[in-house]
């Protein structure tokens, strides 16, 4: 079974327990064998119950193991499953953090109470600040748009309700922002389990329309 589970926690667990449960009964044999030899009625009064248990657990731990070897390929085969399930999906993670960090729109991603969870390099660009704490990203953010209160309308869309700010002018730069509420389509509740913050920088857009 040890084998079989490839030495998972579960293998280990059951293996320390029978191993316990055997070494308790061997202990307790040779107990009664020594007070079998100080006294032998009294000794073969303990050991005689002490073989027939011991007997007796032998046979289930035999049996036992027997439906243990079953079940450990089955958890086996299932731990593999979820070892190349969890791959997969660390590669899928990689990939899309990729394409996340070189668009050229500035994303964060905020939880449901606020908490920065991913910041891509555009929106360190457009706030000037490559901390590598997202949370000071965030406050940088704020302050950057301040006049435009943005934090309170972040503060609005994790509430659920998102908003726009259109032609968002600061430091000789235009800017459109976009808070959006992420909401869990599959759930039968709509539930809402984060929030983005696009950012985008066109000012050569607006620049041009102007010039027309």
């Amino acid at each position: 079974f040890y084998k079989k589970t490839q030495k998972l926690a579960l293998g280990k667990l059951v293996v320390l327990e029978t191993f316990g449960h055997l070494l308790s009964m061997y202990l307790l044999g040779f107990l009664a064998t020594y007070i079998m030899f100080i006294n032998l009625g009294k000794g073969v009064l303990i050991v005689l119950p002490v073989f027939i248990v011991w007997i007796a657990v032998m046979a289930i731990v035999y049996e036992v193991s027997k439906k243990w070897e079953e079940e450990a390929a089955k958890i086996n085969i299932l731990f593999y499953k979820i070892k190349e399930r969890t791959e997969q999906l660390l590669q899928e993670k990689n990939k899309l953090t990729h394409i996340a960090q070189n668009m050229s729109t500035g994303a964060i991603l905020l939880d449901n109470i606020g908490n920065v969870m991913f910041v891509n390099n555009e929106a360190k660009n457009i706030v000037g600040f490559s901390s590598e704490n997202e949370e000071e990203i965030l406050g940088a953010l704020f302050q950057k748009f301040s006049k435009h209160k943005l934090k309170e309308r972040v503060s609005r869309c994790i509430s659920g309700h998102p908003s726009n700010l259109i032609d968002v002018e600061v430091d000789n730069r235009i800017y459109e922002i976009f808070l959006r509420c992420l909401i869990d389509h599959k759930a039968e509740s709509k539930d809402i389990f984060g929030h983005f913050v696009w950012i985008r920088d066109v000012t050569e857009e607006k620049l041009l329309e102007r010039t027309k």
